[in-house]
């Protein structure tokens, strides 16, 4: 019987044609053998309460196949009797409880990283907690960390929070990089971080920008410090961006992207009719441009060029359009100034062949009206009436007129003040 079984975990193999292993915890029941192994399945085996039901995990609820086989591979490895991997398992469990997870939280940590099961609770759990909880993390923010992250208990160490603090300055920092990099990787943060920081200072970036650009692409400086000098040279040569420029690191970002990822983005913009030197325009105003996916990138072009016409040189000119989101705030933008042409509050017309609005195109660059747009569609705007549904103000007449209630067309349209503008 394996190490699994003895704690109520059940390995059961799919039909041949399946590559997936099921991991299912048996609240209470003996973990059986399948009918091919022999076993007589019918008669009833007693079993002794064990390990497996303080994990919570309900009935044949399968796990990530990659991380089971792995852990089951290295339980294999490792040779752990049944008897000390139980014993192992009811004290992370412990632990878990004596730091404030519920049993739902342990469950998620568990199923996000097996591996954790193996770990001694006093000798690689306890370092790690007392390192968050040094860096200011208690209570429910240490268990929603280590729940947005549990590899912080599989790979942080004192070596990397040392290094990442010297980059950004104070525990406060460390502690948002830590929540918010899953991915990151602690063993480089501790043997690259430093060395890459020296290159992009004898590169003349200032301290500020390198915490700055930390905070936001943590895992672009942890890289071995070859390639990191290879991306730095890259981003000079081939993206044209000189190392003055305040766009060199963002441009430091889109230099770790694949090359073939970076071409079939620059492919899809000369599809549009963007040419060499168009897209390289607009890497050297905004690098992140590229950084979106081929769909994305492809829903944005055909919105700015096909719907509002804009042209090619005019949008590399224009960076911000690419960068804007499509959905929170260029759409949204788009249909308000159509509810505004379609009642003769805006004027459209042609310049240099391009569509422009409001005479220039400031109104959809500067003119923040995309929150008010999105606010007008869903009925959000504070006039009278919505406030007095909201009890905030006693009656909805329009302050200006006194005539009417005041709703959104009538503020906007129907009102006497606002036809006199």
């Amino acid at each position: 019987m394996s190490s699994l079984a003895s704690v109520g975990f059940l390995v059961m193999r799919e039909p041949p044609d399946a590559a997936s292993i099921v991991l299912t915890v048996r609240s209470g029941a003996p973990a059986q053998q399948p009918a091919e192994h022999g076993r007589n399945l019918a008669s009833p085996q007693r079993s002794r309460p064990t390990a497996h039901s303080r994990l919570g995990f309900p009935s044949k609820k399968p796990l990530s196949p990659t991380k089971l086989s792995r852990f089951l591979e290295e339980q294999e490895a490792k040779k752990v009797s049944d008897f000390d991997f139980a014993k192992n398992v009811v004290s992370v469990v412990d632990f878990f409880k004596q730091i404030g997870f519920e049993q739902p939280q342990i469950k998620k940590v568990v199923a996000h990283e097996p591996r954790i099961l193996c770990s001694n609770a006093d000798k690689t759990l306890k370092p790690k907690i007392k390192l968050l909880q040094d860096l200011g993390f208690s209570g429910a923010d240490l268990v929603h960390a280590i729940l947005a992250n549990p590899l912080l208990l599989i790979r942080l160490s004192g070596p990397a929070i040392d290094a990442i603090r010297v980059v950004v300055g104070s525990d406060y920092n460390v502690a948002k990089i830590l929540k918010r990099s899953n991915w990151l990787s602690f063993a480089n943060a501790a043997n690259y971080l430093i060395p890459n920081v020296k290159l992009l200072q004898a590169y003349g970036i200032s301290n500020d920008k390198i915490a700055k650009f930390m905070l936001q692409q943590p895992r672009v400086l942890v890289r071995k410090t070859d390639i990191f000098r290879d991306l730095l040279i890259k981003v000079e040569d081939k993206f044209g961006i000189p190392r003055d420029s305040p766009r060199f690191l963002p441009g430091v970002y889109l230099a770790c992207y694949k090359e073939e990822s970076v071409k079939g983005k620059c492919d899809i913009f000369k599809s549009y009719g963007w040419t060499h030197s168009d897209v390289l325009r607009l890497i050297g105003k905004n690098p992140y441009c590229l950084g979106y996916s081929e769909a994305m990138i492809t829903k944005k072009l055909e919105f700015l060029t096909k719907v509002l016409g804009y042209k090619p040189a005019f949008l590399a000119s224009h960076y911000n359009l690419m960068a804007y989101g499509l959905e929170k705030r260029l759409l949204p933008r788009h249909k308000l100034l159509l509810f505004l042409k379609e009642k003769a509050l805006v004027i459209y017309h042609r310049l240099h062949k391009e569509l422009i609005l409001f005479d220039s195109v400031e109104v959809l660059l500067l003119l923040d009206v995309g929150f008010f747009g999105w606010r007008a569609i869903h009925n959000a705007v504070p006039v009278r009436c919505n406030l007095k549904k909201r009890s905030i103000c006693a009656d909805d007449i329009c302050p200006s007129c006194e005539e009417a209630p005041e709703t959104l067309p009538h503020s906007l349209i129907m009102c006497p003040a606002a036809r006199a503008i």
